[in-house]
C-alpha cells in the first residue's frame, strides 16, 4: 500500500505520487453542495472537519496543508488558520478547498496534534487512496 505521509520526528509528510486531479462522482457533488452561493459558514464548519465523512481528496489535500504548515518555521501562515474567515470572505470566488481548510482550521488549529493524528489514522485505513482512478507514480 502506497503512503501518504512518512513518520518524520512526528511530522506529517506528503509524498508528491499520489497527487490526482481526477475527482470521483460522490467527490464532484460534495463539492458542489458545500459551494452553492447559498451555503453558510455554520452549514459547513463542522460537516466538512469531521473526519467521518472524508473523501481520498478530502485527506490528501489536508495532509499537504498540515506539511505545509510544518515548512513555515518562524512565518505564519494568511490563510487558512483558525481566524482565516476574514480572509476567506474577501475572496471573490471560495473553492471546496478553501471551505475545506477553513472548516479544518476552524476545528483544529487549537489542536493541532488531535487533528494530525485523526489524518495518520484515515491514512493508516487507506482513505486517502479511496478515489484515485488512476495507476499511482512510483
Amino acid at each position: 500500500m502506497k503512503q501518504l505521509f512518512k513518520m518524520k520526528s512526528n511530522e506529517l509528510v506528503w509524498n508528491p505520487g499520489l497527487s490526482s486531479r481526477s475527482k470521483s462522482k460522490f467527490q464532484q457533488k460534495k463539492e458542489d453542495l458545500f459551494t452553492a452561493e447559498d451555503v453558510q459558514q455554520e452549514d459547513y464548519l463542522e460537516k466538512l472537519s469531521n473526519t467521518e465523512n472524508m473523501t481520498g481528496m478530502d485527506v490528501r489535500i489536508l495532509v499537504k496543508a498540515e506539511e505545509e504548515l510544518n515548512q513555515c518555521k518562524g512565518f505564519k501562515r494568511i490563510f487558512p488558520r483558525e481566524d482565516g474567515f476574514k480572509y476567506l470572505d474577501m475572496l471573490e470566488i471560495q473553492s471546496y478547498s478553501d471551505r475545506l481548510l477553513h472548516a479544518w482550521e476552524n476545528k483544529f488549529a487549537s489542536k493541532r496534534e488531535v487533528g494530525r493524528n485523526k489524518l495518520r489514522k484515515l491514512c493508516e485505513l487507506g482513505v486517502h487512496l479511496d478515489d484515485i482512478e488512476e495507476p499511482l507514480q512510483q
